[in-house]
């Protein structure tokens, strides 16, 4: 799931057998954005580095079980400011999205339980890790 904006309740949880994934657009392990505003999150931090982290979802809101990170995306301009226009962010988080499916539906073949930690980093083309880690503009 992503941009569900719910809170699912354990029952709903515990139907799929592998349980239910969630990929949220910020540095969950570090702590960062939980919750419906990870943008403001962002701006609020001033921190340009962002992460989409995978996450078994629990029925409270992003504090499931992390399953791995993304490389680190850089979510400001040249000069380390955190972009005024989310709308470039969001685009360029979303071009991480398929590599991050892929990877994830690899590792779900491969288990026959809940899917366990992932290095989601170390499955990335290295083109697509530079191409997330370039200022905006």
């Amino acid at each position: 799931m992503t941009g569900c904006g719910q809170i699912l309740d354990a029952d709903l949880i515990a139907t799929p057998r592998l349980g239910v994934i969630n990929f949220h657009p910020s540095d969950l392990r570090a702590g960062h954005g939980a919750g419906a505003q990870p943008y403001q999150d962002l701006l609020d931090r001033g921190d340009p580095w962002t992460r989409w982290t995978l996450h078994h979802m629990v029925p409270q809101v992003d504090a499931g079980p992390i399953i791995g990170q993304s490389c680190s995306i850089h979510a400001g301009d040249a000069l380390g400011r955190v972009t005024r226009t989310p709308d470039a962010l969001f685009t360029r988080m979303a071009t991480l999205l398929p590599a991050l499916v892929d990877i994830l539906l690899q590792a779900v073949l491969e288990q026959d339980a809940p899917v366990g930690p992932v290095d989601f980093v170390a499955a990335l083309p290295p083109d697509l890790i530079r191409q997330m880690q370039r200022p905006l503009a």
